[in-house]
Formats: C-alpha cells, sequence, structure tokens
C-alpha cells in the first residue's frame, strides 16, 4: 500500500543527532523557498554529519572498526588533507552499508542518487556551463524523506552490533521471560525503531540458537509478534512474510507460531 505524503516539519523533528536535523531543517526551510539546489547539498550534509556521529556512538560503545573510522577522520582533519578527505566522504555510504549494516542496499542506493544530485546541484559545470543543474521541487522533497527515513532517525544499532548486543540481553539470566518485562527491556534498544532486516535475522537467530526454547526466547518471539501488529502498515507485510517464513520453514515452538499474525486473526475470528 503507498505511503501518504510526508510533512517536512515531522520529518525534522525525527531526526536523533542535532547537528544533522539543523541542516535537514535547512533542507527543509530552502525547499519552502524554492531553493532547491542548496535544499540537496543541505540534505547530504546532514547525511555525512549523521553517519559521522553513528560511527562516534559506535566507538564510544566499544566498536573497534568505528574506532579506527573516527581516527582516519581526527587524522585527515589535523593533516588538512583535501584528498583524503574527499575520499572519505565519497566512501562514507558504502562504509555505512557495507562495515556497520547502517543501510541496506536498497536504502543506500537512494542515499547514492542523493550524492549524485549534490554534485550536480554543488558542481554545475559537470554537467554544462550553458544550462545549470537545477532540480524539481519533488525530487529535493524525495531526498530529505528519504534521508530522515532511511537514516536520521534511527539509532545506530541497526546491523551486526545491534544483533549482538539483543543476543546478549536475550542469553542473560536476568532477561525476563513475561512479554510486558521483556517489552520494557527491548523498548530502551535496537527494536525501539528497528528496520526490517535486524527484526527478519533476530528471528532466524532465535530459531536457531536455542533448541530448548526457553521462557526468555518465548518473551522475545511474543515482543517481535506484538511490534508486527504495532508496526506503519507498509512495514507490518514484509515483517509478517519473514515472520511466516520462519514458522514454515524452521522448527519453531508452537508459542511463536501461535504469535504469527495471520494466526492470531485466526483466532480472534473464531471466538467471536
Amino acid at each position: 500500500m503507498s505511503q501518504p505524503l510526508a510533512d517536512l516539519d515531522e520529518l525534522v523533528l525525527k531526526c536523533r543527532d542535532e547537528r544533522a536535523k539543523s541542516y535537514i531543517a535547512e533542507a527543509v526551510a530552502c525547499y519552502k523557498v524554492g531553493a532547491f539546489r542548496s535544499s540537496v547539498v543541505a540534505c547530504w550534509i546532514a547525511v555525512c554529519f549523521d553517519v559521522i556521529d553513528k560511527l562516534r556512538e559506535l566507538a564510544l560503545a566499544g566498536d573497534a572498526e568505528a574506532e579506527k573510522k573516527i581516527e582516519e577522520l581526527k587524522s585527515i582533519r589535523a593533516s588538512n588533507d583535501l584528498k583524503r578527505s574527499l575520499e572519505f566522504e565519497r566512501t562514507l555510504l558504502e562504509v555505512a552499508r557495507d562495515k556497520f549494516e547502517l543501510l541496506s542496499h536498497l536504502e543506500c542506493q537512494d542515499l547514492e542518487r542523493l550524492r549524485e544530485d549534490r554534485n550536480r546541484c554543488a558542481h554545475p559545470s559537470m554537467v554544462s556551463e550553458e544550462n545549470p543543474f537545477s532540480p524539481p521541487g519533488e525530487l529535493a522533497r524525495l531526498h530529505i524523506r528519504s534521508a530522515v527515513h532511511h537514516l536520521l532517525q534511527h539509532q545506530p544499532v541497526q546491523g551486526k552490533y545491534a544483533l549482538g548486543r539483543l543476543m546478549v540481553e536475550i542469553d542473560s539470566d536476568y532477561f525476563p521471560t513475561n512479554k510486558k518485562a521483556a517489552l520494557v527491556a527491548f523498548s530502551s534498544g535496537p527494536l525501539k525503531r528497528p528496520c526490517d532486516s535486524l527484526v527478519r535475522n533476530l528471528v532466524v537467530i532465535l530459531c536457531t540458537v536455542s533448541p530448548t526454547y526457553s521462557g526468555r526466547v518465548t518473551a522475545g518471539f511474543r515482543v517481535i509478534a506484538d511490534g508486527i501488529d504495532e508496526a506503519p502498515r507498509g512495514a507490518t507485510a514484509k515483517w509478517s512474510i519473514s515472520w511466516r517464513w520462519c514458522c514454515t520453514t524452521m522448527s519453531l515452538p508452537s508459542c511463536a507460531r501461535s504469535s504469527l499474525p495471520l494466526n492470531r486473526g485466526r483466532r480472534q475470528n473464531s471466538t467471536s
């Protein structure tokens, strides 16, 4: 089902990082007055700041690869190396996608289009001296929406780091065995606003790493199932497909099968 047109001011409020929020707010302001080239440029700057700040958060949390990237950035700034600085910016999206899984491949493609349009907006001589690139308002609005939806609104815990953190929590003897307490435990972590791949991968791991299906895993299954019901309409279908695939191709416990949204709907219909 198609999603409604996003409100730009609401998109600004969804941004986590203050620096990225200030630039995306500038992009929105430029869009509203018809300065579409400036809007695209400010949007790309917001993406760059957000990725760097996410790497900094991961480095503070102990991610060795993130620490290396932050040290590389510090070295570039200290030496005022323009060539390395441009290379760092050019590969920033690929690093976020491949090394930290902050972006999926499709999300990265959307932001790569933003990067290309930013280059055409900031360097008009690359297109034509007589006809500088002039992006339409719809394109500028799309880039703002993609930047916030794919990256700026999310925590820096969407890939391997997020999966590791969740599994450590669930594996702990102190992780609750009832759904209500498990929901509280998950509410401040990566599952607060997860990407589809994180939910899918977590379900697969829960199916394979714990053959005994303890109460902690059962509680985790039920929290994810409730998340499917409360997710936006567009995400619900994707989560349900992942959940249904796991139920039909892997040996899930009965509690996981009964948590499948389709099964819960059937039970509700049968009791009504």
